[in-house]
């Protein structure tokens, strides 16, 4: 699994004010019943989920076929093929307005015949990411999922990509991957669909992957 790194914006502590005008302020705010107490807080970030979920069950999508497959993807999204894909191998990422990236990869199943099914093939992955220098896995959540008919491997990976300077200085950029790895015999192809994204990102990510996830065809 691989991906351009994000960027993550950081915070700065402030010195809080000791001053007698900004404890009589307190005081006074103290008096008034808080937004917990009324309830409003509750009711605010019920209304920001329900919104969240509204926007994704109207956000457009589109189907994209091609060499024998096809998926659902936002409109949104600006589609880029690798100019070498052909039947048996290649790639494709959408690009998100949002900022983040969701790729789909395939290939011959003779590329990974030494894999005995498709967890497999995800363990090496994750093996790849984890002899890097470059990342730091830090969770891993599996789950097997039917796509197509196949069973196949579905993974979520919270990981801190690592950037080294001198010195032995070192930054960390917190990333979620997750991915989808298929194995389709009746094609003799792989499948790889995968996506990395911020945190602030990851939860819109999820969702729209796992929708392409479930509308994805392999075979006829």
């Amino acid at each position: 699994m691989a991906g351009d790194p994000e960027s993550f914006g950081g915070f700065r502590a402030v010195k809080p004010d000791d001053s007698p005008r900004f404890k009589l302020k307190m005081m006074k705010y103290q008096a008034i019943p808080s937004a917990v107490a009324r309830g409003e807080c509750n009711r605010y970030y019920r209304a920001l989920k329900r919104t969240a979920r509204s926007l994704l069950s109207i956000l457009p999508f589109e189907r994209l076929a091609v060499y024998g497959f096809s998926m659902d993807y936002p409109t949104s999204c600006k589609v880029e093929f690798n100019p070498k894909s052909d039947r048996n191998q290649g790639d494709i990422a959408f690009k998100s307005s949002d900022g983040y990236k969701i790729f789909l990869s395939w290939g011959e199943m003779k590329k990974v015949e030494k894999f005995r099914d498709a967890d497999a093939h995800a363990d090496y992955s994750l093996d790849r990411i984890r002899g890097s220098r470059e990342a730091k896995i830090l969770d891993v959540k599996r789950e097997r999922r039917r796509a197509n008919g196949h069973l196949a491997s579905f993974n979520h990976v919270k990981l801190d990509l690592i950037k080294r300077g001198i010195f032995f200085n070192q930054t960390k950029t917190p990333q979620e991957v997750r991915s989808l790895h298929l194995h389709c015999e009746n094609t003799s192809r792989y499948f790889v669909i995968y996506g990395p994204a911020t945190p602030p990102q990851s939860e819109k990510q999820g969702e729209v992957i796992t929708k392409m996830i479930q509308s994805f065809i392999c075979h006829n």
